[in-house]
């Protein structure tokens, strides 16, 4: 008998409650003007949990002023989203070990989308999961598909 699948939902709480991020992804210098992205390691299918945004959350008028304060570097990992008609931010500045805050922005083609997981505390994690099917690296060939989500919801 085949094992029961876990949902994507349920493999991101266990994430969430690890503090640790899946092994099927790499930071990577993507260019100067972009700095670092993500890359998969494996094939992902689409509906996949792929990685948390890490950072500290705070009332969106909180980030607001952080946004003001940052420098372009530090303000560019600043997430805002809006949650039971409440404005949030996460800072997702502060370096961890975590690789969701170098998942790129775009709002064409994006290959992920950010959906927020309540923990058994009730409280919210941004976790993204994938929209398509996502190529892992091929090294000898130095080709990849890098992670783009969507940052607006």
């Amino acid at each position: 008998m085949r094992p029961k699948r876990v949902s994507p939902e349920k493999e991101a709480l266990y994430f969430i409650a690890s503090g640790k991020d899946k092994d099927t992804f790499e930071k990577k210098l993507m260019c100067e003007e972009k700095g670092f992205g993500v890359i998969a390691t494996k094939h992902i299918e689409p509906g996949e949990f792929l990685l948390e945004y890490v950072g500290r959350h705070m009332a969106g008028s909180e980030g607001e002023t952080l946004l003001k304060d940052y420098s372009a570097e530090d303000a560019v990992f600043l997430y805002f989203y809006s949650f039971q008609g409440q404005s949030y931010c996460v800072d997702g500045s502060k370096a961890t070990e975590n690789l969701g805050r170098y998942i790129n922005d775009d709002h064409i083609k994006p290959n992920s989308k950010i959906k927020i997981i309540m923990d058994e505390k009730k409280m919210p994690h941004l976790c993204v999961f994938a929209l398509t099917k996502i190529k892992p690296i091929i090294p000898k060939k130095k080709s990849y598909q890098s992670l783009w989500t969507s940052m607006q919801e």
